[in-house]
C-alpha cells in the first residue's frame, strides 16, 4: 500500500507527538518559597496541629501540652519585618500566621514540650525557623536526625538573636517600646534564655544544616504568664534529583520578594482567617515534577524518538513498494 505524501506526514507527525508526550508528561513548576501555613486543635495540654511549608517541604504534625489560652495568630499584629535578619532571608511575615503557645504551668514553671513531627526527613538546609517574645522564659531546642537519633546542638544552625521592634517598618505590637533587649543563646544545652523580666520583640532564629525527622521546643516560664510565637520559613528548594552544572552550588541567598503589606490591626483570634498572600517563587531551569530531569534534555529525547518514527515508517513504506 502507498500512503499519500500529507496522510504520511501526518502519521510521523503523530508517532513523534506521542512518543514525545510520553517522554515529557508535563512542564515542571518551580518550587515555592514562604512562610508556614498552620492548623491548631485540641485544648489545654492536648493541643494538636499541622504545620506545612510551601512547594516540596515534608509538612509536619505537632502536638504540645501547653496551658489554655494557646493558639493561632493571624500576623497583623506581631511579625518579623523584612529588615530583620531573618526577614531579610525570608521576607516579611507580616499577615503570615504563627502560633502563641505557653508553658504547661506558670506556678509551679513547668515546661511544656512542642514536637514537630515530619513526614519525611528535611532537606540540609534552605529553610529555618524563629522563636519570639523569648523574654521571661526559655526554650531549649532539640531535633533528631534522618537515622532516630539525636543531633548535635550545632547541627540546628542557631544564626543570631535580634529584637524585631529595633528595625523599621515595625509592627504595631511595638508601640511605645525602646528596651530592645535579645536573649541569649547557650551552645552547651541547647538554650535559647530571657532574662526574666516581661519585655517584646526578643528572638532567636535558626537554619538546620542536616535532615531532621522531628524539631522539640522545651518552654520554660521564669516569671509571670508568658507565651513564645514560631515562624517557620523556607527558600525555593532545588528538586533532590536535579543534576546540577557545577557541583557544591550553594543553596540561594537572595530573599524573596515578601509578602503584599497590609494595614496592621488589632491581633484577631485563633478563629479568625490569616493573610495567604506568600513571596514570590525564585526562577529555576524547567524540569520533570516526576523525574526531576532537565526538561531540555527530556526534549532532546522526545526529538529523538520523533526521528526513529519517521525512519520505521521510511522502511515500511520502502518494504511495501518494492512488492
Amino acid at each position: 500500500m502507498h500512503l499519500p505524501t500529507g496522510r504520511r506526514v501526518t502519521l510521523v507527525g503523530a508517532i513523534g507527538a506521542a512518543l514525545l508526550l510520553a517522554a515529557a508528561p508535563a512542564l515542571a513548576q518551580d518550587d515555592e518559597p514562604g512562610y508556614a501555613a498552620w492548623t491548631l486543635e485540641g485544648g489545654s495540654r492536648a493541643y494538636t496541629g499541622t504545620m506545612t511549608l510551601p512547594g516540596n517541604f515534608p509538612a509536619a504534625e505537632f502536638t504540645s501540652d501547653a496551658r489554655s489560652d494557646s493558639l493561632l495568630r493571624t500576623g497583623m499584629n506581631t511579625w518579623l519585618g523584612e529588615n530583620t535578619p531573618f526577614g531579610e532571608v525570608y521576607g516579611s511575615s507580616r499577615n503570615q500566621p504563627y502560633p502563641s503557645l505557653r508553658p504547661n504551668t506558670n506556678t509551679p514553671p513547668i515546661p511544656s514540650t512542642t514536637t514537630y513531627t515530619f513526614a519525611a526527613p528535611t532537606p540540609a538546609s534552605g529553610w529555618g525557623f524563629a522563636l519570639g517574645d523569648i523574654d521571661a522564659d526559655t526554650v531549649t531546642v532539640s531535633a533528631t536526625g534522618a537515622d532516630g537519633e539525636p543531633v548535635p546542638v550545632g547541627a540546628l544552625g542557631f544564626q543570631d538573636t535580634f529584637n524585631f521592634c529595633e528595625t523599621t517598618p515595625r509592627p504595631n505590637t511595638c508601640t511605645g517600646v525602646t528596651d530592645f533587649h535579645q536573649p541569649t543563646w547557650d551552645p552547651a544545652t541547647g538554650t535559647l534564655a530571657g532574662d526574666g523580666a516581661d519585655r517584646t520583640g526578643g528572638v532567636g532564629w535558626f537554619q538546620p544544616t542536616v535532615p531532621l525527622t522531628t524539631l522539640t521546643f522545651t518552654f520554660t516560664p521564669l516569671s509571670g504568664a508568658p507565651t513564645y510565637q514560631t515562624w517557620f520559613a523556607k527558600l525555593a528548594l532545588p528538586d533532590p534529583e536535579e543534576p546540577t552544572d557545577e557541583p557544591g552550588t550553594e543553596a540561594p541567598t537572595t530573599p524573596p520578594t515578601a509578602a503584599p503589606t497590609g494595614e496592621p490591626g488589632a491581633e484577631p483570634s485563633a478563629t479568625e482567617p490569616g493573610g495567604s498572600a506568600k513571596p514570590a517563587a525564585d526562577g529555576g531551569r524547567p524540569t520533570l515534577p516526576s523525574t526531576g530531569a532537565p526538561l531540555l534534555a527530556t526534549a532532546a529525547a522526545g526529538l529523538a524518538a520523533l526521528g526513529a518514527g519517521a525512519l520505521l515508517l521510511a522502511a515500511r513504506r520502502a518494504r511495501t513498494e518494492t512488492n
